[in-house]
């Protein structure tokens, strides 16, 4: 019908955050600091959490490193230490330069199912070779509140 279906990386009305190299830092005080302000940008937007991270293939080592000379813990574990921080879940098709973080509410996100999971089989060769195929109509979709506020926070890495 012409509209657009939107992901999280291009859905109208998402916090923008620049973000430092994760990569480049010397343990992850920079990385929860960078993540404690996406939280306040959503905050500010009147989303109060729980929030799931997203992070890219390239950064699934760096979480796993001690937070910090000294520390006890992974910054991964750190991070899921944090107040209303669920878990950190790393996304293959997320590009290298993004970090997503969602307020995981009912209302902000939904995942409209169009057409369930279904199978569909069909015979060739008079019955002799039998075709298999699972199809569905998943297509998510973002709301945001009356005052345009969208739980959604897209981190941009240098």
């Amino acid at each position: 019908g012409g509209a657009t279906i939107c992901g999280y990386l291009d859905t109208p009305n998402s916090a923008a955050v620049t973000l430092t190299d994760w990569l480049a830092a010397s343990d992850g005080v920079t990385i929860v600091t960078d993540l404690l302000k996406m939280k306040q940008a959503l905050i500010s937007k009147k989303k109060y959490g729980p929030y799931m991270i997203y992070i890219p293939t390239v950064l699934e080592t760096v979480f796993d490193k001690d937070y910090r000379s000294g520390y006890s813990q992974t910054t991964r574990q750190r991070v899921e230490s944090i107040q209303e921080f669920q878990t950190v879940t790393v996304l293959d098709s997320l590009p290298d330069d993004k970090v997503v973080m969602v307020e995981m509410m009912a209302g902000n996100v939904e995942m409209i199912n169009g057409l369930p999971i279904t199978n569909v089989n069909w015979e060739t060769k008079g019955g002799m070779d039998l075709h298999f195929k699972i199809m569905t109509i998943m297509v998510p979709r973002f709301t945001s509140d009356q005052d345009g506020n969208l739980g959604v926070a897209v981190g941009s890495l240098p």
